[in-house]
């Protein structure tokens, strides 16, 4: 990313006119010292904000580029199946992996990688614009799902205690209406209301606040498929190659990550994590500290392999010879606080390789949809570390504290025999 930009504006006498200015996105500079006073170490003596900073705190925003690149037609295919979602809560999941994924790939240790500070680095606000945009597509193309009641998810705003639920009518914390009362979910269903808030996507545009929802569902599910569809258009069924990573959050401090490579591994994957052969990853930023822990909570991620797949000459393969490719290619990699970590050494982190049938009309106003429940293929991940050998570990987590959950994600499955 570039520190400068060239932009057009008005002269002394309003006439367009080429100027150079800082890049508003490259970093933001704080004000005087004394404005991060209250910040915590290091944060308290960086004057500007930050990604991958060496040890002298300068900045390497093209390692950020860099990774941002690496597992990008990955990256696309999960924003895809978020939207094949049959609930909103697992929508909303798979949304926030590839949200944290990006949190990691842009911050590399700098204000994006931590919870406290990442909504200073400027990027923070164009990146949750479109976190904004994912949800409205899919209101638009899913109008009859929303929020269903859940267990609750703290934030600094709002701590809640164990066994807490959320459900539409949760107070959005600190969101304010006009009259003083709190936002609700509620408040934002259907799509339309954003656009009584002033504002619309290309995707969900303001002129079609005079359509009916059906026009709309078939206008966005139009973009869904041309933006992130990888020019779909013969009809038929396939089959979707996931690897799935999990591991409740409390059981680490601060902030880590767990990567999956194929085909190929970086040298070295502590120093380059995103480096040749990187697929994704579950990203989980830090709350403000190395040493502190975030409340106990499952989390998941569903990481395509059918870009990896398809690249290493394995796309319409056998089922059965892509397993066996799988489990001998496949490796993980897990770096906390930028040191290394093992499955082996975690009580809850595990992954799972599953398939699953997919049809697709090939029309452009009609997204796909599953045709099976997911198979997980134990005979991909049995006997190494990590890996599920039991369904139950993978469906029924077990978290930090000994119980088990169940995350938000569809339930039904089959296993195939080895």
């Amino acid at each position: 990313m570039q520190q400068t930009v060239t932009v057009t504006r008005p002269d002394g006498s309003g006439n367009p006119v080429s100027a150079s200015i800082s890049n508003p996105i490259f970093a933001y500079n704080f004000l005087s010292s004394s404005s991060i006073s209250v910040f915590g170490a290091p944060w308290n003596s960086r004057l500007s904000t930050r990604r991958y900073p060496d040890g002298s705190w300068n900045d390497r925003s093209n390692l950020a580029s860099s990774a941002m690149q690496s597992g990008f037609s990955t990256r696309v295919t999960n924003t895809y199946n978020a939207f094949l979602s049959t609930t909103y809560n697992v929508f909303s999941n798979r949304v926030e992996g590839v949200h944290d994924s990006i949190h990691g790939a842009v911050g590399g240790g700098g204000h994006m990688s931590y919870v406290a500070y990442s909504a200073f680095d400027p990027i923070f606000w164009l990146h949750h614009c479109n976190v904004d945009r994912l949800m409205a597509m899919f209101q638009a193309t899913s109008p009859g799902l929303f929020v269903t009641p859940a267990s609750a998810v703290g934030t600094f705003a709002r701590p809640v205690p164990p066994n807490t639920i959320d459900d539409a009518n949760t107070d959005l914390f600190p969101f304010r209406r006009a009259d003083g009362s709190w936002y609700k979910s509620s408040h934002l269903n259907p799509v339309s209301t954003i656009w009584g808030m002033r504002y619309g996507y290309p995707e969900v545009p303001c002129s079609y606040q005079t359509r009916t929802p059906a026009e709309l569902d078939t206008f966005t599910t139009n973009q869904v498929n041309t933006l992130y569809g990888n020019g779909r258009t013969i009809p038929g069924t396939s089959r979707e190659w996931n690897v799935r990573l999990l591991i409740d959050q409390a059981e680490i401090p601060g902030g880590y990550d767990i990567y999956v490579y194929g085909g190929t591994r970086p040298q070295d994957p502590y120093a380059d994590p995103y480096g040749k052969g990187y697929i994704g990853s579950l990203s989980s930023m830090s709350m403000g500290s190395v040493d502190q822990y975030k409340q106990s909570r499952i989390r998941f991620v569903d990481i395509s392999l059918n870009s990896y797949l398809k690249e290493y000459g394995y796309g319409q393969a056998d089922p059965y010879k892509i397993t066996d490719y799988i489990r001998r290619d496949l490796t993980y990699t897990i770096i906390a606080n930028g040191k290394p970590c093992y499955f082996q050494d975690l009580y809850t982190a595990r992954y799972a390789v599953y398939s699953r049938d997919v049809y697709d009309s090939g029309k452009s106003d009609v997204l796909p949809y599953y045709t099976s429940d997911p198979y997980y293929h134990t005979n991909v991940t049995e006997g190494y570390p990590g890996g599920i050998k039991y369904l139950d570990e993978i469906l029924y987590p077990v978290k930090v504290d000994g119980t088990r959950e169940v995350p938000w994600a569809e339930n039904n499955s089959t296993r195939i025999q080895t």
